[in-house]
């Protein structure tokens, strides 16, 4: 009995034990689950601080200091401290890392000046420069250096975006470094040269023939040359947005299904609800919009009251049926209609035939000119002379500008290239611009001191030729001889500097 009952003790023991582990064990598991579903997550946030994303800067009064790895501060670092690393070979007395740090920091400091300035005089960047740039960015060189649109596609849309940002501050930065050029020493006669280059000006004479100068007889010859292309006809349609409702409305219209109720069902021009509108239309109208000649052709052999098979619609996935409310009419010269039509497009599609018509008007003025007298030519081409003043403030405005008439040809530097290339008492080739074609003359030039107008003697202009000389002596230093294309190179970051 005594060893029976000593058995169901020791049982009842050895139970109680199983029980306590297992709800130890449960309890521990409560534990891990709880903290790898609720704290853990938590833990980047609670343990977080400046150096679990950065590197170490140094120390102050005791307190370590970080600065992220990605930043342009650590690309500074490692700048320099690979610099230093390469100066300092053997020597021990460089504290390398004290330098590499200093250093960066100054440039980081820079950075942040450079930044206020480009705020500060609204600087920009030309897209032009900035897509040559970017075309030349490492992430998008294949092995030969050249630009890949591989490369570019494999990019993601955040390197992306931060290529562009470092590139746009790059240039910024680089530019705004022109002004700091004044270390270098050069003779004053370079400064003087740029002094001098405020009273360079160019008198002119000059006028020009316009679109409007392009004569309805033209006009006429040309449409007579392309007779097909100003075909006319009253036409109305129905847009269906896929094949099957194109067929249907098709099958319809030849069971004797009235054109205006399908208009209705079908057309998503309100205009249809009140009754079919139609509206003439040229062949050249349609010849943009239809896909096929063959449908094209189909639709100008309509005769009144005739419907077009579903026509495929240019670049969509859409079909039009034509109704024709008129025979096909042709180019009628008596007509100001047709007229205007044919000469909207000739200067849409093809404005080389009026610049032409334009140029060999002129080239027959600079004929007859050089066997009569200017004003009597100028009568026989009813034309009439305007003068300009042309000075070097090209795309710079480093001078105040003197062109008036002609201030859109400011940043244009064929325009320029004319007129600094023109010899005195000289006319220059027809040059076309602006649904225009000008003929300029050199006038003989006028003698003028070498000495600052007063308009012009003040310390914000000097300040400029300051920057203009740093303009030349990159020119200088590149042995480049041409001021007008580096000049442009080095500024085109300014913006309106000469009113700020």
């Amino acid at each position: 009995m005594q060893k029976r009952s000593r058995k169901v003790k020791n049982d009842l023991v050895v139970l109680e034990s199983k029980e306590k582990k297992v709800g130890m064990w449960g309890i521990f598991a409560l534990i891990l689950i709880v903290f790898g579903f609720i704290i853990a997550p938590l833990l980047p946030g609670i343990f977080d601080n400046a150096h679990s994303s950065g590197l170490k800067f140094g120390s102050y009064k005791g307190q370590p200091i970080y600065y992220k790895k990605d930043s342009k501060f650590a690309k500074y670092v490692n700048y320099y401290s690979s610099l230093y690393s390469r100066l300092q070979g053997n020597a021990k007395n460089i504290n390398t890392d004290y330098n590499a740090w200093y250093l960066a920091f100054m440039k980081y400091v820079e950075d942040v000046a450079f930044l206020d300035l480009i705020k500060k005089y609204n600087f920009y960047i030309s897209k032009e420069m900035l897509n040559k740039n970017l075309l030349r960015s490492p992430e998008y060189l294949d092995s030969s250096g050249n630009f890949s649109s591989k490369r570019y596609n494999k990019a993601s849309d955040y390197q992306k975006v931060k290529i562009y940002d470092d590139m746009v501050e790059n240039i910024l930065f680089s530019n705004v470094k022109i002004f700091f050029n004044s270390n270098l020493i050069f003779p004053d006669s370079l400064f003087d040269l740029i002094k001098d280059m405020s009273t360079v000006e160019r008198h002119i004479s000059y006028f020009f023939l316009s679109y409007q100068d392009f004569s309805n007889k033209e006009v006429i010859s040309y449409a007579e040359k392309n007779l097909n292309l100003f075909k006319r006809l009253s036409l109305a349609s129905i847009r269906f947005k896929n094949m099957n409702d194109a067929r249907s409305a098709y099958d319809k219209l030849l069971n004797k299904t009235p054109f205006e109720e399908l208009a209705k069902l079908y057309s998503d021009d309100i205009a249809n609800f009140k009754g079919v509108v139609s509206s003439d239309k040229y062949y050249f109208d349609l010849d943009l919009n239809v896909e096929k000649k063959e449908d094209l052709n189909s639709i100008f052999s309509l005769r009144e009251g005739e419907f077009s098979k579903p026509i495929k619609i240019k670049n969509k996935n859409e079909y039009q049926i034509y109704k024709a409310f008129s025979n096909v009419n042709n180019f009628d010269k008596n007509s100001d209609r047709d007229i205007s039509s044919v000469k909207n497009y000739i200067e849409t599609y093809e404005p080389s035939v009026i610049e032409g018509y334009l140029e060999n008007k002129l080239n027959d003025f600079l004929s007859d000119v050089k066997f009569s007298s200017l004003s009597q030519v100028l009568e026989k081409y009813q034309l009439s002379l305007k003068e300009e003043i042309v000075n070097l403030s090209y795309n710079i405005n480093v001078y105040p500008n003197t062109l008036k008439e002609l201030v859109e040809f400011n940043n244009s530097k064929s325009f320029y290239d004319i007129i600094y290339g023109l010899k005195e008492n000289s006319w220059s080739k027809p040059f076309v611009a602006n649904k225009k074609v000008y003929l300029f003359f050199l006038n003989s030039a006028k003698k003028k001191s070498n000495q600052f107008k007063e308009d012009v003697k003040n310390e914000k202009l000097l300040d400029n030729f300051n920057i203009a000389n740093n303009g030349l002596i990159t020119d200088f230093l590149l042995n480049k001889k041409d001021f007008v294309n580096n000049f442009n190179e080095s500024f085109f970051a300014l913006q309106n500097f000469s009113q700020n």
